[in-house]
């Protein structure tokens, strides 16, 4: 019997495509097949049909099954994960793993299933609603057909008139740039001061789009935005807003899944992992609050950033894309001045509300006059109770989690550190220490394991904050939102609501939720955002507590933003703190950047941190390339790291005779993170920067290659990170 050649995509981190046969000539590209890997059974996608040059017929083994229960994988999503591969340097398997987990063919098999017994079910009661004469049996009938339609997830045949808000002026004007960006090919940055109005704006375009029966994807950075903006779309898209985002149900992402690759004009509202549904109809993707870190994935492969995955996407869909933030990245702001972005400015506010007053408080100068109270200053206590009094909410950020972030001997000064990484543990008011790296948990004894003394708390994490404020307002209803909050749902509906008085978080509290009675914004130690070995540190810190200002003062009633430091003149705070006094509307971050009296010689801090990236070679204006390398031998782990840069040195210099001038790359050595032992691995990164220039694709094919052929040969694992944040 003739056999035919398939070339099949596996869920692993393989570097090529093993060549299976089957007897079924039928068998076409996309389709699911099982085939044997080793000594056990993967399911892997079918890439190319054929006999590839130079093949071994002798050694091919045949395919264990077809699974055509399963859905053929499109064109546009195998498109889509080599443009992935390509980019951030992986391979196609881990990209095709990260879109089709371990058990979704699983799922899938069973969804199939579950969908054919829901039509079955349906049949028969549209059968019996036919037969049926009375009006409470035909009633009955209708409810069950409607709910069967409702799990089968089906949506009406027309679209209900959406309840869209009327776009102001300036939103109006905003729209009709953004449709000139798009005329123009280019994807479109909107830049809208917070409380401008942005989401109606998403709103008004995907109306459009869903009502001619085109889908939308509509990304947001974090689990917890999708929950209050599920709220506002589903008031305008009904049945048509599906949500997407790993605490669903696996039940209910196999729907979505399937509801997307069936089309039909459709709004998926999800977090990064949404850029890997099977969309076969995209002609829209927002991607709101673009500047977060929240977009990047840091493990496993596919390391991709889901900003710039979904920006891939649209591409291989032809579809539009809008780009939205109050504070957009650099990377942003650089790609509208070379035209590679279209760029739309909304600086008013939607409701014409003033600009919250800013105000710093210098906490060395208040504690050496006793105007602290623990971390909080008097002046700070008095802003609250007056808020408060006045009806309003409160806000507080503080950017450590748990009670204490060290705990050290009061004698001998050992800090009491995890075992299985190089940083201290956190005190905890469950009574223990944690590590926030590996989850490593230990309980507190309270006495030094050096020494015998007694241990004492250092610092203040957002769960000591919250029992000082308990302390200070006792008749207050506080809670507090961290990654060690219980139920973030139900404490994000509470202070919605106006059941909580008092709210204190990480940085999540900062990020696009719309609180319509919060008046006052407050920054318990706001040095630790912008002290971290980072050369982005000042963008993000500037990003978070501009983030954070946005958060209050959304509606009619005055508000205040409070930011407790110690270093007052810091560049991030000065720009924060002065508001252009001839600004008759409320100033875009760029306005208030490009205001006198910054104290940075007349230079805004937009341009200075350009201007310190351009200099410094870094990024927008190069392409960064992280290498780490992991063992859990330090000597061998150091003697691997400086095999690579060697390696890698050869690749950096141009070779003899090149007509081009200077280095292909520039390459930094080895060096240890400031958290340099994680879950008993050390680590070491080698950073690369690269010139976006003609020689970029080569570059990182070249890198590819070198860390391919080192670790054939090395125990030490490599990771490659394209464009860490």
């Amino acid at each position: 019997m003739p056999r035919t050649f398939v070339s099949v995509l596996l869920p692993l981190a393989l570097p090529w495509e093993p060549v299976y046969s089957t007897s079924d000539p039928s068998v076409r590209r996309g389709e699911r097949v099982v085939v044997p890997i080793g000594t056990r059974l993967e399911t892997g996608v079918v890439t190319g049909v054929g006999v590839p040059p130079g093949l071994d017929e002798s050694k091919v083994k045949p395919v264990a099954s077809i699974d055509r229960s399963l859905e053929r994988v499109s064109e546009a999503e195998l498109a889509f994960w080599e443009k992935v591969a390509s980019y951030y340097l992986c391979c196609k398997g881990e990209v095709l793993k990260a879109a089709y987990p371990s058990s979704r063919e699983e799922d899938e098999a069973r969804e199939v299933l579950r969908r054919e017994r829901l039509l079955e079910r349906l049949r028969r009661r549209e059968e019996a609603l036919e037969k049926a004469r009375k009006d409470s049996t035909r009633e009955r009938y209708s409810s069950e057909i409607e709910a069967i339609k409702e799990e089968l997830g089906e949506v009406p045949a027309t679209l209900p008139e959406p309840l869209l808000p009327e776009l102001s002026p300036a939103q109006q004007e905003a729209a009709a740039g953004i449709r000139a960006g798009w005329d123009n090919g280019l994807p479109v940055l909107l830049e809208g001061v917070t409380g401008s109005g942005k989401t109606e704006i998403y709103c008004s375009f995907a109306a459009a789009e869903v009502a001619a029966g085109r889908d939308v994807l509509y990304l947001v950075p974090e689990i917890g935005l999708t929950r209050q903006l599920e709220e506002r779309l589903r008031a305008v898209f009904g049945s048509r807003l599906l949500t997407f985002h790993s605490h669903e149900t696996p039940f209910r992402r196999r729907q979505v899944a399937s509801l997307v690759r069936s089309g039909g004009g459709r709004v998926v509202l999800g977090t990064r992992s949404a850029v890997f549904l099977p969309f076969v109809n995209l002609s829209l993707v927002v991607v709101d609050e673009e500047q977060e870190s929240s977009y990047k994935q840091d493990s496993p492969a596919p390391r991709y950033n889901g900003r710039d995955a979904a920006m891939l996407l649209a591409g291989i869909h032809g579809a539009h894309v809008l780009l939205g933030s109050a504070t957009p990245s650099l990377e942003s702001i650089y790609n509208v001045e070379i035209g590679r972005y279209a760029g739309v400015k909304l600086l008013q506010r939607y409701y014409s509300s003033p600009e919250p007053v800013v105000e710093v408080i210098d906490t060395a100068a208040e504690t050496k006059k006793g105007g602290m109270v623990g971390s909080f200053s008097r002046k700070l206590i008095d802003a609250i109770v007056s808020t408060r009094q006045e009806g309003g909410q409160v806000l507080i950020l503080r950017a450590r989690r748990g009670y204490s972030p060290s705990v050290q001997c009061s004698e001998c000064g050992t800090i009491l550190r995890c075992p299985r990484c190089s940083v201290p543990l956190s005190y905890h008011s469950s009574g223990r220490l944690i590590c926030h790296y590996c989850g490593h948990s230990e309980p507190f004894t309270g006495l030094c394991p050096e020494c015998g003394a007694q241990l004492r708390l250092v610092g203040a994490g957002t769960q000591k904050i919250e029992d000082e404020a308990r302390e200070i307002f006792p008749s207050e209803t506080i809670d507090r939102l961290d990654s060690d909050a219980v139920s973030e749902k139900e404490i994000i509906r509470d202070f919605s609501s106006g059941k909580t008085g008092i709210l204190i978080g990480t940085q999540m509290v900062s990020k696009g939720f719309d609180f319509g009675n919060l008046r006052l914004a407050a920054v318990l130690h706001a040095d630790g955002l912008f002290s971290r070995p980072d050369f982005r540190s000042d963008e993000k810190a500037f990003q978070t507590l501009s983030q954070l200002k946005g958060r209050i003062g959304r509606r009619d009633a005055p508000s205040r933003f409070l930011i407790q430091t110690s270093q007052p003149e810091h560049p991030v705070i000065q720009a924060l703190s002065v508001i252009p006094s001839e600004a008759k509307e409320s100033p875009s971050p760029q306005e208030i950047l490009s205001a006198s009296g910054l104290g940075m010689t007349g230079e805004s801090l937009y341009h200075k941190m350009l201007e310190e990236r351009r200099a410094a070679g870094y990024p927008p204006y190069t392409r960064e390339v992280c290498l780490w390398l992991r063992d859990r031998d330090a000597a061998r782990l150091s003697a691997s790291a400086a095999t690579l840069y060697q390696n890698l040195r050869v690749l950096c210099a141009p070779s003899r005779g090149s007509a081009s001038a200077g280095q292909a790359f520039t390459l930094f050595p080895p060096l240890a993170p400031p958290v340099g032992m994680v879950a008993g691995e050390h680590r070491l990164c080698i950073r690369i920067f690269l010139p976006k220039d003609s020689r970029l694709g080569a570059s990182k094919r070249a890198i590819l290659d070198a860390v391919r052929r080192f670790s054939r040969t090395s125990p030490t694992r490599v990771s490659i990170d394209v464009d860490p944040v």
